[in-house]
């Protein structure tokens, strides 16, 4: 019972988190003081569903290791995922190949770097 007004704060919402994720998902969650005695959470959808339409939600803008550490899967598609490369391992694998190449070691880190900074920039 909150007393007729809102939650104070975040809280756990029993099995809101059945709901499924889909990224571009629209529905969320809102209180609702005028249900029942004490107001409830209700699941709702800006834009119309059509009957038997599977009801989802965004679990947010996050990469599919994200999804997969809190949340248990990895969708097919994520527009949010990314992967993270360390400057470091570009810069030792382009020397591994220019080494191999027969090029001048010396002078591979400088430009290394270079073109990784251009890359980034």
């Amino acid at each position: 019972d909150f007393g007729g007004g809102e939650p104070p704060g975040e809280l756990m919402c029993p099995v809101a988190d059945m709901v499924n994720h889909k990224d571009s998902s629209k529905p969320a969650f809102r209180w609702n003081p005028e249900v029942g005695p004490a107001g409830a959470f209700e699941l709702f959808s800006p834009a119309g569903l059509k009957k038997g339409e599977e009801v989802c939600i965004s679990y947010g803008d996050v990469s599919n290791e994200h999804l997969l550490h809190y949340y248990g899967f990895v969708p097919s598609e994520n527009c949010h995922d990314h992967t993270v490369v360390h400057q470091r391992a570009i810069l030792d694998a382009a020397r591994d190949v220019l080494v191999a190449s027969g090029a001048d070691e010396a002078a591979l880190e400088e430009k290394c770097l270079a073109v990784v900074t251009r890359l980034v920039s």
